[in-house]
């Protein structure tokens, strides 16, 4: 962490060759550039105090709409965003070891120095310096810079209604499904194939899209057919013995765990169980118990939002880690 000194250290734009930045800033896609002479260029912004945040404790704090999580080690204050990659947890309440924290949704494992995810690579997230004057925190905040030309991506996208919790989100495909507004479809999001409701018509990917086009949830793989909907509709009953089998296990554990409501993919040989109570490594155990004692993979999903993130299988929008159909 830098001192007030350091920080207070600003070059005036004066003193800068403007070409250089103008060929820099933009390259980085306005990262931090660990340049001394351009630091005039960060912003410094209040965010709280550091009494706010005890020796070896973590807190939130928002600026500008940004959530930032703070974490006090040995009296060095360190800040990443607050939002894991994978599913959106809070990370600023998950279990700090050393510099590691881990996501109370799923483990994933963050460095709060580096902001590198040391459990799955290639997933950081943002970091920010942070600066404590008069005993109030304050983080560096990149200068904005100039988005790229927004670019056709080529994808065709849908909103879709999915999962026993009714998510809703973008979903999307190169070929064109035929479908309509109330149509059902097949699905590949994070957690596998599901069925979705079209909500909307839809968006031809091929026409200019904003800046704001999300990156879809997964893709649209076709419309539902009779026999889709009438694999489904056998599905919508209760595993026998199932829960009851859960509750015995969950009590021995944890009884503060309270299942709520369950749902079988689309696959058919996945069961999703919403709970109440705090996401355990136990709850993994109790999973494979159930998986093998029933012959389908039985996962415990926490009956909160956000839905499952950007990240499934497919041309639609998929191809990285994280994925419910076998890439975790």
């Amino acid at each position: 962490m830098k001192g007030p000194s350091q920080a207070h250290r600003r070059i005036p734009p004066s003193a800068c060759d403007v070409g250089i930045l103008n060929f820099l800033v933009p390259a980085v896609g306005g990262a931090k550039l660990n340049i001394e002479r351009v630091e005039w260029m960060l912003e410094t912004i209040p965010i709280g105090l550091a009494s706010e945040v005890p020796l070896g404790a973590s807190k939130i704090f928002e600026s500008d709409g940004r959530r930032v999580a703070v974490f006090n080690l040995d009296g060095q204050f360190h800040a990443i965003d607050n939002t894991c990659p994978h599913r959106g947890a809070s990370l600023a309440v998950g279990h700090l070891s050393g510099t590691i924290v881990s996501c109370p949704l799923h483990g994933w494992e963050f460095d709060v120095i580096t902001g590198d995810c040391t459990s799955h690579a290639g997933n950081p997230v943002e970091r920010f310096e942070v600066h404590v004057e008069a005993g109030e925190l304050r983080i560096e905040i990149p200068p904005a810079v100039e988005p790229p030309p927004v670019k056709d991506d080529g994808v065709h996208r849908y909103l879709i209604r999915y999962g026993a919790l009714g998510w809703v989100a973008w979903f999307g495909s190169i070929e064109t499904v035929e479908c309509r507004h109330k149509d059902r479809v097949v699905v590949n999001t994070s957690r596998g194939l599901e069925l979705g409701e079209v909500l909307s018509s839809p968006l031809d990917g091929r026409r200019p899209l904003s800046v704001n086009a999300e990156k879809p949830t997964g893709e649209v793989l076709r419309r539902a057919s009779d026999d889709d909907l009438a694999q489904v509709k056998l599905m919508s009953a209760e595993p026998p013995g199932l829960l009851d089998a859960c509750e015995q296990l969950l009590a021995a554990h944890d009884p503060t765990v309270d299942v709520v409501d369950f749902e079988f993919l689309f696959d058919g040989e996945t069961v999703v169980l919403y709970f109440l109570g705090e996401q355990l490594p136990e709850l993994e155990t109790i999973g494979e118990q159930l998986s093998k004692q029933f012959h389908f993979e039985v996962r415990f999903f926490p009956l909160v939002e956000p839905p499952p993130q950007a990240g499934g299988c497919g041309s639609g929008g998929c191809g990285s880690g994280g994925c419910g159909s076998g890439h975790e």
